[in-house]
């Protein structure tokens, strides 16, 4: 390949920073802002329902402790369909809400958007470091050259290290990996020993003598 010259240095350094290190800069930044404003929304409502969850829970044990008119144990004296209907929705919420919480709690637990929010943060500072090696118009050619180089090498480590990390969340758990490398070695070994019992097999049948057959004697009366 060609040695580039001074301004085709300058335009590959102005297209690699434009299409590559901005517009992963922005990636980045978009990402964390969306991943940080989903994690604030799903502890909000999981600490939203825990708070409902409290509020019905009271309730109920303060209408049992008060009992106004014998509405909520006892017979029921007076007009309670009020109090009933309260008590009946108190008792829903202090089942459903908890439910709802926990399924908001699994829903964190599944997307893992605080580990993704500190992952991109991490490359995000990386690649400020990335940048900040960039070349200047001020330098002669050769540190320009050099510090290009530099530059985009940083830029692409830090794409790198982040696609590792990627690949280190999707990994599977050791215990399972060990397993089925035992369990592949042991459909190999019982291979083998069949292609051996196989093998000897068919020598010992190519091995056993076979007894020619004597025509008879035309000269004997027999």
């Amino acid at each position: 390949m060609a040695r580039l010259n001074r301004n085709q240095l300058e335009a590959v350094y102005k297209l690699f920073n434009q299409f590559a290190l901005e517009d992963q800069r922005t990636y980045y930044i978009r990402t964390i802002d969306r991943y940080r404003r989903a994690a604030i929304t799903v502890t909000r409502l999981r600490a939203g329902f825990a708070l409902l969850t409290g509020i019905a829970a009271a309730f109920v044990g303060l209408m049992v402790a008060v009992n106004p008119g014998q509405c909520v144990s006892g017979t029921p004296v007076g007009d309670c369909t009020g109090t009933q209907v309260l008590l009946f929705i108190a008792l829903l919420v202090t089942v459903a809400a908890p439910a709802i919480g926990s399924a908001f709690t699994t829903l964190a637990d599944l997307y893992q958007w605080d580990r993704m929010i500190a992952l991109y943060e991490s490359a995000l500072e990386n690649l400020d470091v990335a940048d900040a090696q960039s070349p200047l118009d001020e330098m002669n050619d050769d540190i320009y050259r050099a510090a290009f180089l530099t530059y985009a090498e940083g830029t692409l480590e830090v794409m790198n290290d982040e696609t590792a990390q990627w690949g280190q969340l999707t990994k599977p758990p050791q215990q399972l990996v060990q397993f089925v490398e035992e369990q592949e070695q042991k459909a190999q070994n019982a291979v083998a020993r069949t292609r051996r019992a196989a093998s000897s097999s068919s020598r010992s049948s190519s091995e056993t003598p076979v007894t020619p057959e004597i025509p008879p004697d035309p000269t004997s009366g027999g």
